[in-house]
């Protein structure tokens, strides 16, 4: 059972990844991080369900993302790891999508 719930994530984050970027046309820049990549915020994909889930690109890669405006950090799909701002960027990033939620 767990394989099939595997199977799924990969489904859902494949159709997402390569299907809403697509779909995506109001990508916010938000600056360069410390990676010396520049960071866009899809406009289109910001939604809030016990956090703010979002979509962004950081150089060519498009990241599925989670934030959790109270501690600061989001978490990104596919890499199941908490990041917290390391540039004026990625801290743009979270200001702005927290701004959204009114957080």
């Amino acid at each position: 059972m767990q394989s099939i719930s595997v199977v799924f994530d990969v489904i859902i984050s494949t159709t997402f990844s390569t299907t809403i970027p697509a779909l995506a046309n109001n990508w916010v820049y938000m600056g360069t991080a410390s990676t010396g990549e520049a960071i866009y915020v899809s406009g289109d994909g910001i939604y809030w369900d016990d956090g703010g889930w979002f979509m962004y690109s950081i150089g060519n890669e498009v990241i599925y993302a989670k934030a959790f405006c109270e501690s600061n950090q989001w978490l990104a799909e596919g890499y199941n790891q908490y990041y917290r701002p390391q540039s004026e960027a990625t801290q743009s990033m979270l200001d702005y999508l927290c701004s959204v939620a009114g957080q």
